[in-house]
C-alpha cells in the first residue's frame, strides 16, 4: 500500500500481456446485437484498451502524476479518481517501454530477477530500479527519472521529408514535442511495399 505502483501496476501490466497470450492481440468480445453497431465496428486492439488507452487520456490532458508517490497521496481513490488511476496504466506503460528498450529476453531474465530477490518481501520503487539495473548492466537510470519521478510525456511527430538529389534516398526529421525521451523504431514502406525497420 505505500507505493501502488508495484502492486495495481504491475498486476494491469501482467494482466493485459496475459490477455495478449492467450486470447491474441484483439479482445474477445460479445458480438453485437445491432446490426449497424456490428458493420461499423472493428476490434479491439488489448494492449490499447488496457494500458494505453487511459494513459493517453491522461497524458493528453496534462494529467499525469508520478509514479513514485504514497498512495494516500493521489486525492482519493474512488474509482481510480485524483490521478489514481495513474498507478494502474502509467505503471503498465513504463514495463512495456522498458520491455521495449531492453528487449524480451532481457526484460524477462531482470523481471525474474527482481522477483525472486523480492520474494515474500516489501519492495520500494527504488528496489525494483536498482534489481533491473543490477541484472541488465544498463544505465536506465534515465528512464525511470523520466517514468517514475516525473510527470514528462512522450510526444515524437515526423517534422520532414526530404528527397536526396538522386531521388533514391530521403531525410527524415522528426521533432520531439514533449519532454520524455525514447529509442523510436518506425517502418518505412516504398512503393514496392518492401518494408524496412530503422531504429534512432
Amino acid at each position: 500500500t505505500y507505493r501502488a505502483t508495484l502492486d495495481e501496476g504491475f498486476t494491469q501490466f501482467l494482466t493485459a500481456w496475459a490477455l495478449i497470450d492467450i486470447d491474441g492481440d484483439t479482445l474477445v468480445e460479445q458480438v453485437p446485437a445491432s446490426n449497424y453497431v456490428k458493420k461499423h465496428s472493428s476490434p479491439s486492439l488489448a494492449i490499447y484498451e488496457r494500458v494505453y488507452k487511459s494513459y493517453m487520456r491522461d497524458a493528453i490532458e496534462n494529467n499525469t502524476r508520478q509514479l513514485n508517490t504514497h498512495s494516500d497521496d493521489f486525492n482519493g481513490a474512488l474509482h481510480q479518481g485524483g490521478g489514481y488511476r495513474e498507478v494502474y496504466y502509467k505503471t503498465a506503460c513504463m514495463l512495456y517501454n522498458l520491455k521495449y528498450v531492453l528487449g524480451d529476453s532481457l526484460f524477462l531474465a531482470a523481471l525474474q530477477h527482481y522477483f525472486n530477490q523480492w520474494k515474500i518481501a516489501h519492495p520500494y520503487i527504488e528496489d525494483f530500479r536498482n534489481s533491473m539495473i543490477e541484472f541488465t548492466h544498463v544505465d536506465l537510470n534515465w528512464f525511470f527519472d523520466e517514468w517514475i519521478e516525473t510527470t514528462k510525456t512522450i510526444d515524437y511527430s515526423i517534422k520532414s521529408i526530404k528527397k536526396s538529389s538522386t531521388k533514391t534516398e530521403y531525410s527524415i526529421r522528426f521533432k520531439r514535442h514533449e519532454e520524455a525521451q525514447m529509442p523510436i523504431v518506425f517502418t518505412v514502406y516504398s512503393k514496392t511495399h518492401k518494408k524496412s525497420d530503422l531504429h534512432i
